[in-house]
C-alpha cells in the first residue's frame, strides 16, 4: 500500500473510532460519578471488601478511559494549548496518573532536574507521552531486578546555545529485534496479544507536532541489536532507550 492511501485510511479510520469514542465518552463518565459516589459512602460504613471491588472496576474504567482518549487522537488537530512547562513536572505527573500494579515491582529513578529550561508544550499531550512510554518499557521488562529510568539534559547549538532539551526513556527489558524496530511507530503495529499499536504512533504524532523527533534504540537483551547514534551515552546496561527531543523556545 503506498503512503498516500495509508495515510488517507490511517485517518478515514481515526475519524470513525474518535465518533466512535466520543460516543462512548458520557455513559463512561456517568459510570466513574457513580463509582466515586459509592466510595465516598466508604466513610458511613461501605464494606472493605466491596470498596475493593469497586477500586477494581474504577481502574478497569480509568484503563478504559484512557484507551478512548487514544482513539479520538487520532483524528484531534494538533497542538492548541502551549504553555511553559517543566520537564521534571510533567514526568512526576504522568508517574502519579500512571495506574498499573506493575509497578510496585519495579525499580523506577526519575533523574530528570527541576534545573532543564522549561519547554513550551501542551500539558495533557505531553504527560500521555510519557504515560505511553513508560507502559511500553513495563510491557517489555523482566520478572526480576525490573528497572526503568527517566533522564533529561540539553543539546546546544553551533553558537553554544542550549536549543533543545532530551529526554530518555530507559529499561532493561528483552529488547526490539531488527525487524521489528523500523514498524513501531506504524498506526496499529504491535507485537502485544493485548495492544492496539497506537500508543507510540500518537507519542510520535505529539512529538512532531511540537517540533521534535523521537527515536527508540536497542543495545544488547533479548533481542536486542548494538545502539545507534543518539544525543547521549547509552544508559548503563539499560536495553532500550527511547528518547525525544523539545526545542526550548519563548512563548
Amino acid at each position: 500500500m503506498c503512503a498516500a492511501v495509508k495515510t488517507g485510511a490511517v485517518r478515514s479510520l481515526g475519524r470513525f473510532t474518535a465518533g466512535l469514542a466520543h460516543d462512548l465518552r458520557n455513559p463512561l463518565n456517568a459510570a466513574q460519578l457513580q463509582l466515586q459516589a459509592l466510595l465516598r459512602l466508604s466513610s458511613v460504613g461501605l464494606p472493605l471488601f466491596v470498596r475493593e471491588r469497586v477500586l477494581a472496576v474504577n481502574s478497569e474504567l480509568c484503563r478504559i478511559s484512557e484507551l478512548i482518549d487514544d482513539y479520538m487522537s487520532l483524528s484531534e488537530p494538533g497542538i492548541t494549548r502551549l504553555e511553559r512547562l517543566s520537564l521534571l513536572d510533567i514526568s512526576a505527573s504522568a508517574l502519579t496518573h500512571l495506574v498499573d500494579a506493575r509497578l510496585g515491582s519495579v525499580t523506577l529513578e526519575n533523574r530528570i532536574s527541576g534545573e532543564l529550561p522549561a519547554v513550551l508544550a501542551d500539558r495533557t499531550r505531553l504527560t500521555r507521552v510519557f504515560i505511553h512510554l513508560l507502559k511500553n518499557s513495563l510491557d517489555a521488562l523482566p520478572r526480576a531486578d525490573a528497572r526503568i529510568r527517566l533522564d533529561a539534559g540539553t543539546v546546544f547549538d553551533s553558537e553554544g546555545n542550549r536549543s533543545m532539551v532530551v529526554v530518555r526513556v530507559s529499561d532493561n527489558g528483552t529488547g526490539i529485534d531488527e525487524e521489528t524496530l523500523p514498524q513501531i511507530f506504524e498506526p496499529f503495529f504491535t507485537t502485544k496479544a493485548a495492544g492496539t499499536g497506537l500508543g507510540l504512533t500518537l507519542v510520535k504524532r505529539v512529538i512532531l507536532a511540537h517540533g521534535g523527533v523521537v527515536s527508540v534504540r536497542t543495545q544488547g537483551g533479548d533481542r536486542g541489536r548494538k545502539p545507534s547514534a543518539s544525543h547521549g551515552p547509552p544508559s548503563e546496561d539499560f536495553t532500550t532507550i527511547a528518547e525525544f527531543t523539545l526545542p526550548i523556545r519563548s512563548i
